[in-house]
């Protein structure tokens, strides 16, 4: 169950990436992979 759950919030999460042609999402996701959702926060909410 919990495998599922996580598959869904991948494709939850990369679904709207995928589709939208901004710069910025590229930037965030650099960023939550590099140094944790926590600390990207601050950039994500702008």
């Amino acid at each position: 169950m919990a495998m599922n759950f996580s598959l869904f919030s991948l494709v939850a999460f990369l679904l709207p990436l995928a589709y939208s042609s901004d710069p910025g999402n590229m930037f965030l996701a650099a960023n939550g992979a590099r140094f944790g959702f926590r600390p990207t926060v601050p950039a994500n909410l702008g």
